[in-house]
């Protein structure tokens, strides 16, 4: 589960401003010398010119080694530059400098779980949490970092207590959502994919989300639905046309059900389980030519695909094509013998 990038920058932004030059030191006289360099690092960062700002806010730092905001905007510098050793360092120093500063442990945190330090940065988290508990970004990221090493049930109880602070936050309902839909807690991701949709109805991930979880419960109808407002919300969604799709093809409607699969693949063309579901929707219909070119694209776009390779040794076989059979069956024992035997089973060996 990633992080919302816009969410972040905003975050990164609003705190840095917050910290601003004129909490850099208060030695007067140090700190007219290094305001002007600040503003200069700050509008590299604002600018998103982060090589610069870490040059610049470096040179901050040699007239004011002391300033917690100027360690906490190199980290922000480093941390969208993906350095997140070097981001680790700067927030540590900022919050050796300012202990109470709650967001700099929430980038902490979020630096220390991209480096795969989950216990750490939930501890971050915490720590976040206990200085601000009324807001509900820290919950959101620990949450991100449960769900990230399948700490569902975990992830899911700070989910719950960041909605508790703000209820109205579609994306930490959606994310309560997902993880709800692991754990096979279908009714529950209902819920909260509903009340995300609700909240932003413009929300195409979350529609298409909703639309998933429908088709697990064969509430079809509700699928439809909601998988063709992710589609109004995002023409070129290709995951959700696939959706759509799969609806019509489990009801056994192949002719729109490969429609919708050409048009997942016409907007994600290197989609090779796009295509792999496109040659099953021609097979059915007895279109054994188009099946057999759309495994093939399938194939050619991902080699080790067995299930699209034994499908593809089949459609061979009912155009009359044995040699071609046989090569697929040969392919399938180096990547699934069991299939390899099945498809053999076919041609009566």
């Amino acid at each position: 589960m990633k992080r919302t990038t816009v969410f972040l920058f905003a975050l990164l932004l609003a705190a840095a401003s917050a910290a601003g030059a004129r909490n850099l030191d208060p030695h007067q006289s140090q700190t007219n010398d290094a305001t002007a360099l600040y503003k200069t690092a700050e509008e590299h960062f604002k600018n998103g010119r982060y090589g610069d700002a870490v040059e610049a806010f470096r040179n901050v730092l040699q007239v004011l080694p002391e300033a917690a905001a100027a360690h906490y905007y190199l980290g922000s510098s480093y941390y969208k530059l993906k350095k997140y050793p070097e981001a680790v360092t700067a927030y540590k120093e900022a919050i050796r400098l300012k202990p109470d500063d709650a967001n700099a442990h929430i980038f902490l945190g979020n630096s220390l779980d991209y480096l795969g330090k989950t216990d750490e940065a939930i501890a971050a988290y915490q720590q976040a949490i206990k200085l601000k508990p009324d807001d509900p970004n820290p919950y959101f990221e620990m949450g991100v970092a449960y769900y990230n090493t399948r700490r569902y049930e975990e992830a899911i109880e700070v989910y719950k207590r960041g909605a508790g602070v703000k209820p109205d936050y579609p994306k930490l309902q959606f994310n309560l959502g997902e993880a709800y839909k692991r754990l096979g807690r279908n009714e529950e991701a209902v819920a909260v994919y509903q009340l995300a949709v609700a909240q932003k109805p413009d929300d195409a991930e979350a529609h298409k989300a909703l639309g998933d979880v429908y088709e697990r419960l064969q509430r079809r109808p509700e699928a439809t639905a909601a998988y063709q407002q992710a589609i109004k919300a995002k023409s070129d969604y290709a995951e959700a046309y696939f959706g759509l799709g799969n609806v019509y093809y489990n009801t056994r409607q192949y002719v729109p059900a490969a429609d919708l699969y050409k048009s997942a693949v016409r907007h994600r063309p290197n989609w090779s389980l796009g295509y792999s579901y496109l040659g099953d929707a021609y097979f059915q219909m007895e279109r054994y030519q188009e099946a057999l070119s759309a495994y093939q694209e399938a194939v050619r776009l991902k080699p080790d695909e067995a299930n699209a390779h034994y499908w593809l040794g089949l459609t061979h076989l009912k155009l009359g094509n044995r040699s071609g059979a046989m090569n697929e069956a040969t392919i399938l024992k180096g990547l699934k013998p069991d299939l390899a035997e099945r498809l053999l089973n076919h041609m009566g060996r």
